[in-house]
């Protein structure tokens, strides 16, 4: 991964409106500026951007303080691609819960596409398959956390050696190993199943004999029941054919029986079709009889309708007028109330103009004491800037004596380790190993314990002296603390507070001006009000309908009189529709009502003959009830058969598929036994699997090639930083105390002291180790992915080193610059940062 632009917001101390960090065409470069301004910010932003952690902070506490949410955008190159990831993250407020947003997207040169997934999980996991890595790899071994550069080497041996094994990738084969352990575990359940169920098709195909002499039996008893049935069907068909042409004329009759029914009720409804159109015949005569009484109302009815029709249309005139004049008032209205809007604005812009403008001596007495206010804050500033550097050198100072305290505990502990020697009977020197007399071993001794005595003195003076200058940096440091807090606190509000009082102060000075306009506004539009002088064409058009109203003359009383001589004539109207209607429908009535007295006629006669034919056929049919009693007896023997032939088909069956079953069974019998080999081979070869992919197989081999090639790489650097005084020894294997090997990852650092394990060493020395054990993983890993490791970043650590140790750290950077296209190093020190051509100012 290779970072190429970092874009921020809201992150951390970063705010809004921040330049974006830009790296492109930048080989070797160095992020300085003073402590606390933000340079490690902007590498947690590149953490938190493509892994959503950030030195093990929560979500939360990386948002800019008093902001609701924060913002980065990361753009990168990866296997040849470029790409930009823009993670988002907004807080908790009531109800609302905290949200993350995470977007991935591929450049192509001009423009990003999406290739965000459904969810933050997927989008992250398409991230960290597009890098190759996780966030713990990463910052093991390409990035050198702040504080964090013993990472690697401080985990417990075992854990070293699981992140070791993350480190090159090796977890694919536990993935494998754990899969091979599972398909063995599927093949021995699978070869105790089929063991089981080969036992039970042996025992079942043992029937097979008994089963085929079953099936003869069935055979021969199924051929008897189909003759002696053949017999019994014949008798039964002959007697249904008597039986079908009797029912036939039963089925004749009562077709017979039915007709002379409906005859009879069409004959009824013939009768009442003639009586309907009597009734209708003699109504419409009634109806024609009254012609000219009906014609007359009518007559009357029209001319009234005439009348009120041409009242409606003065009524219609009028209302149109009232309308029209109805808008011009309502606009009349609609003017008087804007120049009344217009002038009440007016007055409340003027008087709050005024208002403001008397603001002006408050505002300018506020505005003083705030600038005031500000400059003692300034002086805070200064004074924790002082607090804080004055921390920063009793901090240095308790590390030299703390170092020095530790080397006169190891001095004070070989003169103990001496004297003890001298104890014995036969005492040597332990410088030359040669024989003391008694004389020499108690001068020796006394010397011994002098020099004890001294360094017991020392020991103490350095404690006392640790414990004083601690104390006196935990108080320069809660000094500053408090100032800084204090700041915190106080300067935000009075930067906003001054900047307010000016903003107020100028509207001041401009209202004071406008006041007066506004006023003289608010006069002219009171005289307009007075005049009455507004919509003047409005006011004009509602005289002229007034006049218009007056002459349409409508008469409101003529008009209610007419309607009601109107509704009492209107049953005239539905009169004469009857007569109308009486005159169409008679002759049709009297037609209708002749041709229904024929059809009834003739419905009487085809009753009559139906009748004669039906006393025929009832004759023919009482022979019937002998016929079927017979063949009712024949279908019971034949149904009695069927039932017998059916049961000895059924056990037939039965026991054919009974055969087919052994059959089958015997053929699975056969396929079982061959997958139960297969099992039993497949079991050999996962268990095989499984040990080869476990961590003592392949991961093992893997490992014990790797450290080699991590061992030579870091004692090059670790030689080319301590002018080879230094060396360590990385060991795969320990010899258990019970006996046997145990797998670790142990370091062991030889020195001109002799060689101790790691973790006995501190400050610069192990730093110098962590550094060479680092950059050789990060090598080691790019080696791996075939291609050089595009990125390093070192955050600090250079002050536990004296300046021989600061030169020969910045010749290791130097010597390692073609192995990386991108080296980032953080530093607040300028010796460091004027040893490096490009510089990266970062300013609070």
């Amino acid at each position: 991964m290779l970072p190429c632009k970092l874009a921020l917001k809201n992150f951390l101390s970063y705010g809004e409106n921040v330049p974006p960090l830009d790296l492109e065409g930048i080989h070797v470069a160095c992020l300085c500026g003073a402590n606390g301004h933000g340079k490690s910010a902007l590498l947690d932003a590149i953490t938190w951007a493509l892994w959503g952690r950030a030195r093990d902070s929560r979500d939360d506490e990386l948002v800019r303080m008093h902001r609701p949410e924060m913002e980065v955008s990361l753009e990168f190159l990866a296997g040849g691609n470029r790409y930009r990831v823009l993670r988002r993250h907004t807080r908790a407020a009531g109800r609302r819960p905290a949200r993350t947003e995470l977007e991935l997207q591929l450049g192509d040169g001009t423009t990003f596409h999406p290739l965000t997934g459904a969810s933050v999980r997927e989008t992250q996991a398409k991230i960290i398959e597009t890098l190759k890595l996780n966030y713990e790899t990463f910052v093991n071994s390409a990035y050198l956390v702040q504080g964090q550069a013993d990472r690697f080497t401080l985990k417990p041996p075992g854990e070293r050696k699981d992140l070791l094994a993350s480190i090159l990738g090796l977890a694919a084969y536990e993935r494998l190993a754990e899969e091979a352990r599972a398909k063995a575990k599927e093949r021995a359940a699978s070869i105790a199943a089929r063991e089981g169920r080969l036992a039970e098709l042996e025992a079942e195909v043992a029937q097979t004999p008994a089963a085929e002499e079953e099936h003869g039996r069935a055979l021969a008893l199924v051929a008897d029941l189909a003759a002696e049935l053949k017999q019994v069907q014949a008798r039964a068909d002959q007697l249904g054919v008597q039986a079908e042409a009797l029912r036939q004329q039963q089925e004749r009759l009562r077709e017979l029986r039915g007709q002379a029914q409906r005859a009879a009720r069409e004959l009824n409804e013939a009768e009442v079709q003639a009586r309907w159109h009597r009734e209708r015949s003699a109504s419409y005569e009634a109806v024609v009889a009254r012609a000219a009484q009906i014609a007359g109302v009518f007559a009357r009815l029209q001319a009234a309708r005439q009348e009120y029709e041409a009242l409606n249309q003065r009524l219609a005139a009028l209302r149109e007028r009232e309308r029209r004049q109805a808008e011009r008032e309502r606009a009349i209205q609609a003017a008087r109330a804007a120049l009344e809007q217009k002038l009440a604005v007016a007055s409340h812009r003027a008087q709050q103009a005024r208002e403001q403008a008397n603001r002006r001596p408050q505002l300018e007495r506020d505005l003083a004491a705030a600038r005031a206010a500000s400059e003692a804050l300034a002086t805070l500033e200064r004074q924790a800037q002082e607090q804080a550097a004055e921390a920063a050198a009793l901090a240095a100072a308790v590390q030299v004596a703390q170092r020095s305290l530790a080397l006169v505990q190891q001095q004070e502990q070989e003169t103990q380790d001496k004297l003890q020697l001298l104890g014995h009977a036969q005492a040597r020197c332990p410088l030359c190993e040669r024989e003391l007399d008694a004389d020499s071993q108690d001068s020796l001794h006394r010397k011994l314990q002098a020099e004890q005595q001294s360094l017991r003195a020392e020991q103490q003076s350095l404690e006392a002296e640790i414990k004083s200058q601690g104390a006196q940096r935990d108080a320069a440091r809660a000094s500053a603390e408090a100032l800084q807090a204090r700041l915190r606190k106080e300067g935000p509000g009075l930067e906003r507070r001054a900047g307010s009082l000016e903003t107020e102060l100028a509207g001041a000075l401009q209202a004071q001006e406008q006041a007066a306009a506004l006023e003289s506004e608010a006069s002219a539009l009171q005289a307009t009000l007075d005049r009455g002088d507004y919509a003047p064409a409005e006011q004009r058009d509602a005289a002229l309908l007034r006049q218009e109203i007056a002459a349409i003359g409508y008469d409101r009383q003529a008009h209610a009189e007419l309607r009601q001589r109107v509704e009492e004539l209107a049953p005239a109207e539905e009169a004469h529709r009857r007569l109308e209607e009486a005159r169409r429908r008679l002759p049709e009535e009297q037609d209708a009502l002749g041709r229904v007295e024929a059809q009834a006629a003739g419905r009487r006669q085809a009753q009559a003959e139906l009748a004669a034919r039906s006393a025929g056929l009832q004759k023919e049919v009482e022979a019937k009830a002998g016929v079927e009693g017979a063949l009712a007896t024949a279908r019971g023997e034949l149904a009695d058969l069927q039932k017998r032939h059916g049961a000895a088909q059924a056990w037939r069956g039965q026991v054919q598929e009974r055969l087919r079953t052994l059959e089958h069974q015997a053929q699975e019998r056969d396929a079982v036994a061959r997958q139960l080999a297969q099992a039993r081979d497949d079991l050999l070869t996962y268990e095989l699997l499984a040990q080869a992919f476990g961590k003592g197989g392949i991961p093992a081999h893997i490992i014990e090639a790797a450290v080699p090639e991590i061992e030579a790489e870091a004692n090059r650097l670790l030689a080319r930083m301590t002018d080879n005084r230094m060396h360590l020894d990385i060991q795969t294997q320990r010899e258990r105390k019970s006996g046997g090997a145990i797998e670790t990852l142990d370091i062991r650092v030889s020195d001109e002291l002799g060689t101790r394990p790691y973790e006995l060493f501190s400050g610069g020395e192990a730093f110098r180790v962590n550094f060479a054990l680092r950059i050789a993983l990060s090598k080691l890993l790019a080696r791996r992915a075939g291609a050089p490791l595009p990125t390093l970043i070192i955050d600090e650590g250079f002050g536990t080193q004296d300046g021989a140790g600061r030169e020969r750290l910045v010749d290791a950077i130097n010597a390692i610059q073609d192995d990386f296209q991108r080296i980032l190093v953080i530093t607040h020190l300028d010796d460091i940062r004027d040893a490096f051509p490009v510089q990266i100012e970062v300013t609070k």
